[in-house]
């Protein structure tokens, strides 16, 4: 009798351990396909972003803050998706990159590159020693301040300025430290 308790009880005790793995293996299988639908839902947000085209010479276009487009932008940061920091660089200043005339897409854009966080902020650093643009350097160095910080923002602008061997590319680094000073004013 004292064995076939024993042989219960072990029974039961694989049982449990089975039931264990297979549930392990389902939120393996869960967390598998979250991350899947998570990338695929990233790419296609990014399609939406790359959709965005030039409407010159005159701006007639309007996105509001329920546009797709906006949507699409704050969904990606909201995703922290990362491989969509070169195209929220690319569009960081809608009326000059895209000639669409938005109040508040600059900002939006700007939000969800600093929920995206520290792929942002360093992809912003290169993006601020290529671009000529005195508007759009404002804005990378806002994302820079915001998700590092104005100090240690400024700091890693001073690094890279003094690590580039470009001359063009050092001077509008070191021309970005001056920047800094303004990073926390509201966004023009």
């Amino acid at each position: 009798m004292a064995r076939n308790a024993w042989i219960v009880m072990l029974t039961l005790a694989c049982c449990t351990v089975l039931r264990a793995a297979d549930a392990q293996e389902s939120q393996d299988a869960t967390i598998t396909r979250v991350i899947d639908e998570k990338k695929e839902l990233g790419k296609r947000l990014i399609q939406v972003i790359r959709s965005l085209k030039p409407l010159c010479p005159k701006p007639d276009r309007f996105l509001c803050a329920i546009s797709p487009e906006i949507k699409a932008i704050e969904a990606l940061g909201e995703l922290r998706e990362a491989d969509a920091v070169r195209y929220l660089l690319d569009i960081i200043d809608l009326e000059y990159t895209r000639g669409v005339s938005c109040t508040s897409g600059d900002r939006e854009v700007i939000q969800a590159l600093t929920d995206i966080g520290k792929p942002a902020s360093k992809a912003a650093i290169d993006f601020l020693a290529t671009d000529d643009s005195a508007r759009r350097a404002y804005m990378y160095v806002r994302v820079i301040t915001n998700v590092e910080g104005i100090q240690l923002g400024r700091e890693m602008v001073r690094l890279a300025a003094e690590s580039e061997k470009d001359s063009v590319r050092k001077a509008r680094l070191f021309d970005a430290l001056e920047l800094f000073k303004e990073a926390d004013w509201p966004i023009p």
